[in-house]
């Protein structure tokens, strides 16, 4: 789906701007879903955000570099979207769905049996007891990443 829109709109002459805004709400709007609910390989994210590079540059390679066109545009950018950034966002507000909700879901019960082996919700306010810092990575790049929160 969201490979298609540069694929139609690639042969009109947009310019840098046109180009960035047919990416964000056209390609991107079709990426949300999936990304927000979904687990969201990092390699599949690169790639997307390379997809949507090469239709901007005309598949001809970088002539700003990508950092600058993230920028707002009083300092020199074109708020192009990071999809890596985003993606991760995304994730980010399943953290605060759990923590502002009062429901019973289902998804929080997954979430709270991964916690239980590093102490619990404390994680998130800094209360480490006897906590192996290690384990506390190895559980969010991949118990995180196996629920989609990655």
């Amino acid at each position: 789906m969201a490979k298609n829109v540069p694929n139609n709109w690639h042969l009109r002459r947009l310019t840098l701007l046109g180009k960035i805004t047919v990416v964000k709400p056209l390609a991107i709007s079709q990426l949300i879903y999936i990304m927000f609910s979904l687990p969201t390989c990092v390699d599949i994210i690169k790639e997307v955000n390379n997809l949507f590079f090469k239709f901007i540059w005309d598949g001809k390679g970088d002539k700003i570099k990508r950092l600058i066109l993230f920028n707002e545009y009083e300092n020199g950018g074109l708020k192009m979207l990071d999809v890596v950034t985003f993606s991760k966002s995304l994730k980010a507000c399943w953290l605060q769905k759990y923590f502002e909700s009062t429901d019973n879901a289902k998804w929080k019960y997954f979430l709270e049996e991964s916690l239980d082996k590093l102490g619990g919700n404390l994680i998130f306010y800094g209360f480490l007891r006897d906590v192996n810092l290690l384990d506390i990575k190895t559980f969010f790049t991949e118990s995180l990443y196996k629920y989609g929160m990655n």
